[in-house]
């Protein structure tokens, strides 16, 4: 009898247990879908994505930021314009990229418009009046990719390529589910990047291939509203040179085209430690200095005529600016 009542008392516990279990599981699904379920906006102003883009023999190594830059009218419709601004390095034939610099980049590459009841956003490219769709945020697995990603200028696919949603699932930045897209080609093949909501191509936002092949890029970092969230908040969001916030706020270069000085004039309200250093176009320093001062004039008298880069390193900031003398 009492060996009867011990199974019972034990098979309500275990029938309790599952029960908990059971009701555990459910809530932790439910709170996942939940998250996932929460659609994060594709940005339309106060956002930075800096990327790194490079390769083997490709001509195209890279650092740099896209940033929102202003509003434009294009065909009755306004659309947010993109800017990019970074720096150029040397793609060595054997070893691929390189630290010398090769030039600076500072250009306007697109404009681009958000939908977020359709939850779409569509670019239309520089020099174009075209309107394309940049990013569909409702794609299932098996859909097909359509839109600019497929014909953008660094892209490696074909327009003719059928490129398909392989895996729709979630990823977690900073403790907030995403949803986030993988895609596949017409051979079978995974893409190297994937598409994640609020974010974009994980390759780079706007120019940047899904599919690599010998070269492709890559977010370093994501902010938005002064914070950092992409690939995680203790992440750094500077980029060597493209610090240009800091830049236009606290340093000024002039003249440029410049002659026998170059003067440099600091916003600190401290002695500040900065290094000034003066690069030729291999990335090879030519000319050092190192002051505390906030007005500095650099001497070029021994320096021959041509186009030159100036770096300033201050703190945890660095400049690269291109520089002629003449």
């Amino acid at each position: 009898m009492m060996e009867k009542k011990k199974l019972i008392v034990i098979s309500i516990i275990i029938r309790k247990i599952s029960t908990v279990f059971i009701l555990t599981s459910l809530i932790l699904q439910f709170d996942c879908i939940g998250q996932t379920n929460v659609y994060h906006p594709f940005p339309d102003s106060n956002a930075y994505w800096h990327v790194r883009f490079g390769g083997y023999q490709c001509n195209c190594c890279a650092s740099y930021r896209y940033s929102f830059d202003g509003d434009t009218t294009i065909n009755g419709t306004t659309y947010h314009k993109i800017h990019r601004r970074g720096v150029q390095y040397y793609d060595d034939l054997m070893f691929g990229c390189t630290t010398f610099i090769d030039g600076t980049i500072d250009e306007y590459t697109c404009a681009i418009r958000n939908d977020n009841i359709q939850k779409k956003i569509f670019l239309v490219p520089r020099d174009s009046a075209t309107e394309y769709l940049l990013y569909d945020f409702n794609l299932r697995e098996g859909d097909t990719l359509l839109g600019w990603i497929k014909i953008a200028p660094y892209s490696f696919s074909s327009p003719d390529d059928t490129i398909t949603v392989s895996l729709v699932d979630s990823i977690l930045i900073n403790s907030q589910f995403r949803k986030r897209w993988t895609f596949s080609n017409l051979y079978g093949g995974n893409a190297y990047n994937q598409i994640i909501e609020g974010i974009g191509n994980s390759g780079g936002p706007f120019y940047e291939p899904l599919f690599t092949f010998e070269a492709g890029g890559e977010i370093l970092c994501f902010q938005q509203s002064g914070q950092v969230i992409y690939p995680d908040s203790n992440s750094v969001c500077t980029i060597t040179g493209i610090d240009d916030d800091y830049y236009e706020n606290n340093i000024l270069i002039f003249p440029n085209p410049a002659s026998d000085y170059l003067n440099l004039s600091f916003n600190h309200s401290n002695k500040t430690e900065a290094t000034i250093e003066f690069l030729n176009m291999y990335g090879q320093c030519i000319k050092k200095d190192i002051s505390s001062e906030n007005e500095i004039q650099f001497s070029l008298k021994d320096i021959e005529n041509g186009v030159y880069f100036i770096r300033i390193m201050v703190t945890n900031n660095e400049y690269v600016s291109m520089i002629i003398k003449q």
